[in-house]
C-alpha cells in the first residue's frame, strides 16, 4: 500500500512541530497559573519631546 503523496511530502512532520508546541504551551501556561508570583519587567513609557510652535 502507498503512501498518499501529502504524507512523503513532510505534512506528518509539521503535525508533530505543531504538537510538540501546543504541549510546551499548555505546560508553560499550567506552571505560570500554579506559581504564587511571577516576576516581569515593566517597561517604563520614553519622555515626550516638546513641541517648538
Amino acid at each position: 500500500m502507498a503512501l498518499p503523496k501529502i504524507v512523503n511530502d513532510g505534512l506528518t512532520v509539521a503535525k508533530k512541530v505543531v504538537r510538540c508546541c501546543l504541549e510546551h504551551a499548555a505546560l508553560v501556561a499550567s506552571t505560570f497559573l500554579m506559581s504564587d508570583c511571577v516576576v516581569v519587567e515593566i517597561k517604563e513609557p520614553e519622555p515626550m519631546l516638546a513641541r517648538t510652535p
